[in-house]
């Protein structure tokens, strides 16, 4: 019974924060712990060249990604390992790359 609470009580936080952008480290690691968060993938960013964003793939099929703490947008990262370290720290044990 409490973690089916938890559960619904976490949907509804992560439909809250993602309506308002922001969706930190932090947060996301509780996510993971929850099981709301199945895959992460690391792919080109859009629009700029050899950059990379962070996306998961959510418990109920939407997407995801990481957002910069201080103005909201969408973290893009110079580098893949700085992808996948934050991957790690979330809990993920395996990162998808896709190149194209």
């Amino acid at each position: 019974m409490i973690s089916v609470c938890l559960c619904h009580y976490f949907a509804q936080l992560i439909n809250t924060i993602i309506d308002g952008g922001l969706v930190e480290i932090k947060f996301l690691r509780k996510l993971f712990e929850e099981g709301l968060l199945m895959t992460a993938k690391v792919v080109p960013a859009p629009m700029e060249s050899d950059k990379w964003i962070l996306v998961f793939i959510k418990a109920s099929g939407g997407l995801e990604q990481i957002t910069k703490a201080r103005d909201r947008k969408d973290k893009i990262y110079k580098r893949i390992n700085g992808a996948i370290l934050d991957a790690k720290t979330i809990g993920f044990k395996e990162v998808v790359v896709t190149f194209t």
